[in-house]
């Protein structure tokens, strides 16, 4: 199967967890490959700003979590994650119950994606 996103989001919990429920549904035929690499890249790009967001730079910062929620219907998805924790050099760590993620598909919208809430 092909790497659908870089190894550096493989490697946080939340990603994990995302790629292990889109992999079932790849295989039950739930899902097309295209769909898949659309919620991917909506998540990936999510993730990093909210890092950008909180201080400046997405980069050597690491996220902690696990995946508490994800739905689609209508073409509006959203990704619930519980117990995140950001942490990083530069900010220490940023501890949030849930982060929400919400975006809707629509090829009129050139950026999908957006943070609802950071709650703490």
């Amino acid at each position: 199967m092909e790497t659908l996103v870089d190894e550096y989001w493989i490697n946080i919990n939340i990603g994990k967890s995302l790629i292990c429920i889109i992999n079932d549904w790849l295989n039950a035929e739930e899902l097309s490959v295209n769909e898949s690499l659309s919620i991917l890249q909506n998540f990936n790009t999510a993730c990093s700003e909210i890092l950008i967001k909180y201080t400046g730079s997405g980069r050597k910062l690491y996220c902690f979590g696990k995946l508490y929620n994800y739905n689609c219907i209508d073409g509006f998805w959203n990704i619930t994650g519980s117990g995140v924790r950001f942490s990083g050099k530069s900010i220490g760590q940023l501890n949030s119950r849930y982060v929400k993620l919400i975006g809707l598909e629509d090829q009129k919208i050139t950026n999908h994606q957006k943070l609802v809430n950071l709650e703490n």
